[in-house]
């Protein structure tokens, strides 16, 4: 009975440690990022968006026109594209 015991609890802290480690060399890097999403330096290829109906957003993204625009139209010196509900 002392035996299995023993073997019973060589057995639990072996799968322990080997989840452990499994869980903690997960390291985050760019090689996780799923295919098909930016990573870190990547170019965003263009993309088109619809230009918004209400005249006061036009306004402050600066468009006249309507239908839809690439960010790219935009005379801006800096945009900041805020990507939601990725994950």
């Amino acid at each position: 009975m002392k035996n299995k015991i023993k073997i019973w609890t060589k057995t639990i802290i072996a799968a322990f440690i080997l989840l452990s480690m499994n869980l903690f060399d997960q390291t985050g890097e760019a090689a996780d990022v799923p295919k098909g999403l930016p990573r870190s330096g990547d170019i965003i290829p263009a993309f088109s968006v619809p230009v918004p109906k209400n005249k006061t957003y036009r306004a402050y993204l600066m468009l006249e026109k309507s239908g839809v625009f690439q960010p790219a139209e935009m005379d801006v010196k800096l945009l900041i594209i805020e990507v939601l509900n990725v994950y």
